[in-house]
């Protein structure tokens, strides 16, 4: 989302049993956790994406909600320099609602075409080709970069066992009419272990890390910067037989202030909540 953006998924598969799934370790029995080609091609993802945003300006609540859900096709090939997917909107809709200002809804005719990405065996994502437009109030409901960093996670590209960590940092720039939003994460994940969902031997990976985000731009002939720091927690589950993302769930909470010199309105308090929500589609 483009004004500090951020994710939540849920273990459906999971909850089938009626409670969250049991983990095993297996020291030294893992395979690479690493992206690959997956074992089927295509691939079909559901996401889910929800924030919440506060701000109390001179004793005035403001509120924005945003939610946006969509199914998304990714198609792999192996290239000279490493793996590629293209991804192809086949769902979208979502909506950006402020208490103060009119909202924006998004649509089956707001998709933004196929966008190409190349993915390293850590997850690391970089944008090879982008869709020639995409509308100002996609990107005002689903930022820009931040479309193709949600589908994927970061592994440690190598076998661990399990009671292992490793430590990512990430940053994602967003843009949207007059706004820019930087967002860095410092990530520590740790293989949880195994678990079986559907059947299948999955492994659970956990993560918990800090985000920092500062916001600056024009709005309505207005200038802003909004800074805020937070906490972010995330469970994913990866098939290493079919080298596939199963599931993964972010939750994001962060607080901080804005400023609109202008206005002579300066440390105004904001805070938000965000949770996202990604999920294979399985076929049998």
């Amino acid at each position: 989302m483009a004004k500090v953006r951020w994710v939540v998924m849920t273990l459906m598969g999971a909850c089938a049993s009626g409670g969250p799934p049991s983990v095993t370790s297996t020291p030294g029995s893992n395979a690479a956790l690493a992206y690959r080609m997956p074992s089927s091609n295509p691939l079909t993802y559901e996401t889910g994406d929800t924030m919440a945003i506060s701000m109390n300006m001179g004793g005035m609540n403001v509120d924005v909600a945003i939610h946006a859900s969509a199914t998304m096709q990714l198609d792999f090939a192996n290239t000279g320099s490493g793996l590629n997917a293209t991804l192809t909107y086949l769902v979208l809709s979502g909506a950006f609602t402020n208490s103060m200002g009119p909202s924006v809804t998004i649509g089956e005719g707001d998709k933004p075409g196929p966008a190409t990405v190349s993915i390293s065996p850590s997850g690391k994502v970089t944008v090879v080709n982008r869709p020639a437009q995409i509308a100002a109030t996609v990107r005002q409901v689903l930022g820009s970069e931040s479309i193709y960093q949600r589908l994927f996670t970061r592994l440690p590209g190598r076998a661990v066992s399990a009671g292992e960590s490793w430590v990512d940092t990430l940053s994602v720039n967003d843009e949207a009419e007059g706004m820019t939003t930087s967002n860095t994460m410092i990530l520590r994940s740790t293989l949880a272990g195994d678990t079986t969902v559907g059947g299948r031997s999955l492994k659970l990976i956990r993560t918990e890390g800090t985000t920092e985000t500062n916001v600056s731009g024009n709005v309505s002939g207005i200038d802003l910067r909004q800074a805020l720091t937070g906490t972010i927690s995330a469970t994913s589950l990866w098939d290493t037989t079919r080298g596939v993302l199963i599931e993964r769930k972010e939750y994001t909470t962060s607080s901080g202030t804005m400023d609109m010199p202008a206005m002579n309105m300066t440390g105004i308090p904001v805070s938000s909540r965000s949770q996202s929500t990604l999920r294979l589609r399985e076929t049998r």
